[in-house]
């Protein structure tokens, strides 16, 4: 697994309350720099998947134009709703619990066991997604910066199912 979380929105910055807010231009050059450095690196067989929510579909652009990986939107690695329900492209996300969003990442990583994939996604999301794949207790909260790419080199053990 290779993981991204979206560059510095305009929601990061201070300048948004909208939940699909865009990024804000350090986030958009934070997301060609990830490109490049992820365009560095082997890639072939990996399989972009990004976020519904436009910071990170236009983070994964970014990365498309260094990759020429191409990404398609999976809605399982979606941001964690947990200050309340989201509408991003029409579609409404409901208010979600730790236990939740724990359970619908690790049926992500069930159904994409063995896959190489690049995912563009979320704080929250990534977090747990890290520790579900290293078997740790999932805490959505840990600390995850803006486009920086964490390799992970197994896809899930025991916490994942």
């Amino acid at each position: 697994l290779l993981l991204i979380r979206h560059g510095q929105s305009l929601g990061n910055a201070g300048l948004s309350e909208d939940p699909d807010c865009a990024l804000s231009p350090l986030g958009s050059d934070q997301g060609h720099a990830a490109g490049l450095i992820v365009a560095a690196h082997e890639l072939d067989g990996f399989v972009g998947i990004v976020s519904p929510y436009r910071r990170a579909r236009e983070t994964a652009a970014c990365i498309t134009a260094a990759t020429k990986i191409p990404f398609v939107v999976d809605e399982l690695v979606r941001e964690w709703a947990f200050s309340g329900p989201a509408t991003v492209n029409g579609v409404l996300y409901p208010l979600e619990t730790v236990e939740s969003l724990v359970e619908r990442l690790g049926f992500f990583l069930r159904v994409h066991r063995g896959a190489k994939l690049l995912i563009v996604s979320h704080a929250g999301p990534i977090a747990v997604l890290t520790q579900l794949a290293w078997g740790e207790t999932p805490n959505p909260h840990a600390g995850v910066l803006n486009a920086t790419p964490r390799w992970l080199k197994v896809t899930a053990t025991r916490g994942a199912g």
